[in-house]
C-alpha cells in the first residue's frame, strides 16, 4: 500500500480536513507498512560468505594440479578439476579474481570482481566422478532445512553452454547419507545474466546429523554422470580452454530472488575469517636454533576448528629483538601445534645477514607470511 498522508485543511481547526479517526487510521495503516516491510528484511540474509567476492587472503590467482586438483581462491570458494575415481595423471584447476570495469553498470552493486573457473590442463579420465566445478561450503546442514530457499548469481562463460547447479546436505561424521536438495542448469552465453532458482530445502526429519555438517553449493563446468545422485550430467566437456565467470552469488530464505545482500566489508572479512585467514606482522616467537625459530599467532576471530597451515612466503625477514633483522630464505614449516584459537609453528631455512643465537627473542616483520585454513 502507497504512503497515506493526512488531509489538515485550510480552515481553523475542526472546520474541515480529516476527522481524528481517518487521521489515526492513516497513521495506522502507515505503521503497518513499516513495520511488515521492516520484519520482512532478513538480517545476514545472504548464506554464502564473501558472495560479492570482495576478500581474496589467499592471493588473486589460485592453481592446482593433481588428480584430483583443488585450488582455494577467493575466501570460502574452491575450484576442482577431478579425473575420476580411477583417473591418472593430473589436471590443473585455476580459480583467478577478475575485474569489473569501473563504473560497469551490466551487474548491479558496483561489485569490484568477478572470479573465473578455468581447467587449464586435463588428465586421463577413469572410472565415475569426473568433473570441474566451482564449490563453497556452508557450516550446518540446518541451514535452510524444512523451508523454501532462492539462489541467485551473475554468470557468463567463454561460450554458450549449460552450467549445472547443486546442492547437497552433508550429515558429517557418523550422519545420514547425503541427499540432493535441489538441482538444476543454467543457459550461459558469452554476457553477463542474472540468474535464480527458487526450490524447498529438505528437512531433517529422521536424519542423524554428525561433526561438521554442512552444504555443499557447487557450479559445475563439466560433470560426467550423475554417481552423486544428481539427475543432469553429462554435462559440459572435459576440455581446456573453457572457463566459467561468476559475481555477486546469494543463497536466502523464502520464494523471491532479493537485492544482494552487501554487507559491510568488515563484517564480510570477519566472516572469512572465521575460515581462513593470515599472519599479522610483529608476531612473537624464539630463535630455537641459528637456522629456526618458532612463531606464534593469536587468531583475531576463532577458527571453525584447529586450522591447516601453510607458507604463502618461501623468503621472510625475521628480527632477533633489538639486536638484528634477518632473512629466511627456503622456509619450509616444520611443526605446527595448533587449536581454533592459537597456533605455534616452527620454521627453518637458510638466514642470510647474520647468525641468530638460540634462545632470543625473535619477531615477525611481515605480515601474510603463514596461511591458515580450517574449512571441511
Amino acid at each position: 500500500m502507497s504512503q497515506q498522508h493526512i488531509n489538515l485543511g485550510a480552515q481553523s481547526d475542526g472546520k474541515d480536513g480529516d476527522t481524528n479517526r481517518q487521521a489515526w487510521e492513516k497513521t495506522e495503516h502507515n505503521f503497518n507498512d513499516l513495520y511488515g516491510g521492516a520484519m520482512s528484511v532478513q538480517a545476514m540474509k545472504n548464506k554464502l560468505i564473501n558472495g560479492k567476492l570482495d576478500i581474496w587472503q589467499a592471493g588473486a590467482a589460485a592453481t592446482a594440479t593433481s588428480v584430483n586438483a583443488i585450488a582455494w581462491g577467493p575466501d570460502r570458494y574452491l575450484g576442482q578439476a577431478y579425473n575420476g575415481s580411477a583417473g591418472t595423471g593430473s589436471s590443473t584447476i585455476t580459480l583467478n579474481q577478475q575485474a569489473f570495469a569501473t563504473g560497469q553498470d551490466v551487474v548491479p552493486g558496483n561489485p569490484k570482481w568477478f572470479a573465473r573457473l578455468q581447467a587449464t590442463a586435463v588428465g586421463p579420465q577413469g572410472g565415475t566422478g569426473s568433473m570441474i566445478r566451482a564449490l563453497q561450503y556452508i557450516e550446518d546442514v540446518s541451514t535452510l532445512a524444512g523451508g523454501m530457499a532462492t539462489f541467485s548469481v551473475w554468470l557468463k562463460a567463454d561460450s554458450a553452454r549449460n552450467i549445472g547447479f547443486a546442492l547437497h546436505q552433508y550429515f558429517g561424521t557418523g550422519g545420514s547419507a547425503a541427499v540432493v536438495a535441489a538441482q538444476t542448469t543454467f543457459a550461459v552465453t558469452t554476457t553477463w545474466q542474472r540468474f535464480t532458482f527458487t526450490f524447498p530445502v529438505p528437512s531433517l526429519a529422521g536424519k542423524t546429523v554428525g561433526n561438521d555438517s554442512n552444504l555443499a553449493l557447487s557450479l559445475y563446468l563439466y560433470k560426467q554422470d550423475n554417481s552423486d545422485n544428481t539427475t543432469f550430467a553429462p554435462l559440459g566437456s572435459w576440455a581446456t580452454g573453457i572457463y566459467l565467470d561468476f559475481a555477486m552469488m546469494q543463497l536466502e530464505a523464502g520464494s523471491i530472488a532479493t537485492d544482494f545482500d552487501a554487507r559491510p566489508f568488515a563484517i564480510e572479512e570477519l566472516l572469512c575469517k572465521r575460515y581462513c585467514t593470515t599472519s599479522r606482522s610483529l608476531l612473537i616467537g624464539r630463535w630455537s636454533s641459528a637456522t629456526s625459530v618458532r612463531f606464534y599467532n593469536d587468531f583475531e576471530v576463532p577458527m571453525r576448528r584447529a586450522p591447516s597451515c601453510s607458507l604463502l612466503l618461501s623468503a621472510f625477514q625475521a628480527e632477533a629483538t633489538q639486536v638484528a633483522i634477518y632473512t629466511i630464505n627456503g622456509a619450509q614449516l616444520i611443526n605446527l601445534l595448533s587449536d581454533n584459537r592459537r597456533s605455534l609453528m616452527d620454521v627453518t631455512g637458510t638466514i642470510s645477514g647474520g647468525t641468530p643465537s638460540a634462545g632470543a627473542m625473535a619477531q615477525l616483520n611481515q605480515p601474510q607470511v603463514f596461511l591458515f585454513r580450517a574449512e571441511f
